[in-house]
């Protein structure tokens, strides 16, 4: 399995590309969706599903670059699916913006802990802290963290459906999945391995 990342926006938000053989699962198409797409259209790869970490406006913006593909699926945690719709829940106020779900997608909400990726297994984590239904997604020893785990701290928790009590448990209940060899892909800035971060991140290494 290959990873790419775009990331060259202003928000410096992160859109991974997984790809399997010819197929390519999204995860959080939000300010790069266009090159994501320019991307798979070249390499000729299928979409198989995008995944959505949680649902703030920087994450989801470009869901509108797949509406053009009946019945793809889009896959949120329940507790996050309100801000499909809802501008005050997904912040795209603060971006002068409004969010508008495309309708020819699928939207897919429900409490899995499997998905399969071709031949692959991918673990869905509920992570909640940054929002109630942050979600992570585990892979061949990658962690796709959204905005709950970074490099060097947490996302905030301060904002609607998040809690900072729900962000200390995660955090815990990660450092137990997850080893050292682990690669964590974060919604923002750089990605790196889990046992360096027990050095660098406060919220690992004081826990």
């Amino acid at each position: 399995m290959k990873v790419l990342t775009f990331s060259d926006n202003l928000a410096e938000q992160n859109t991974y590309v997984l790809v399997h053989l010819d197929r390519a699962i999204i995860i959080d198409p939000g300010f790069n969706g266009s090159k994501v797409r320019d991307y798979l259209n070249q390499h000729r790869l299928q979409i198989e599903k995008i995944l959505l970490t949680h649902g703030h406006f920087d994450h989801i913006r470009d869901l509108e670059s797949f509406s053009d593909i009946p019945g793809l699926a889009v896959w949120i945690h329940p507790e996050d699916r309100i801000m499909l719709y809802q501008d005050e829940m997904n912040y795209a106020k603060a971006f002068r913006a409004r969010f508008v779900l495309p309708p020819n997608l699928e939207i897919q909400s429900s409490d899995t802990e499997e998905m399969v990726f071709c031949n692959l297994m991918l673990r869905v984590i509920h992570t909640p802290g940054h929002t109630a239904g942050s979600s992570s997604f585990l892979i061949q020893r990658c962690l796709f963290s959204g905005d709950t785990l970074f490099l060097d701290s947490v996302g905030r928790t301060d904002l609607a459906s998040g809690s900072r009590k729900a962000m200390h448990h995660t955090i815990k209940k990660l450092d137990q999945m997850v080893s050292n060899e682990t690669l964590i892909y974060p919604g923002h800035g750089m990605s790196g391995r889990y046992g360096s971060m027990k050095t660098t991140n406060p919220y690992i290494y004081q826990l």
